[in-house]
């Protein structure tokens, strides 16, 4: 049974023309330049438990027929943090890149490399920047000069 509270979802702020997100990616022998602004970008904030203050800010990017996404799990100040669960701390940053429905590429445990510097996170706002390298079980994604600018609820 999972006791999470719904209630306290915010919906996603879609089409907000500040909002951008931008990542040079390279995989499965292709390089892409995602390059996600207002409509084709979401920023949320979801609060799993409004007692606890635990929260996850989601920054997802869709251009084409390929999906980047971003949680923040806990991060509630601005600073460097690893990509993957940190042992010992609540923080966890995890992305995700799929392209064609089918390609998926995570670190959620494969964690190869990377890390994201959060140099705004107050007000709603959220800015700053980011390099990963995800893993589809047989091949790598490179994510590099990420950036990322963006209001939520």
């Amino acid at each position: 049974m999972n006791n999470t509270d719904w209630s306290f979802l915010a919906p996603p702020l879609i089409g907000d023309s500040s909002n951008k997100v931008k990542a040079d990616i390279a995989a499965g022998g292709t390089n892409y330049q995602l390059s996600a602004v207002a409509l084709n970008t979401s920023f949320t904030r979801y609060v799993l438990n409004p007692n606890s203050d635990s929260s996850t800010i989601t920054i997802m990017a869709f251009q084409g027929n390929a999906v980047l996404e971003l949680d923040l799990i806990n991060i509630k100040t601005a600073g460097t943090y690893p990509f993957g669960h940190n042992p010992g701390h609540s923080e966890e940053v995890r992305a995700s890149y799929s392209v064609n429905g089918g390609s998926f590429y995570n670190n959620d445990h494969n964690v190869l490399s990377g890390s994201i510097t959060i140099d705004n996170l107050a007000n709603k706002h959220i800015q700053g920047t980011f390099s990963v390298t995800c893993w589809d079980g047989t091949q790598a994604a490179y994510i590099t000069n990420g950036s990322f600018t963006g209001n939520y609820f």
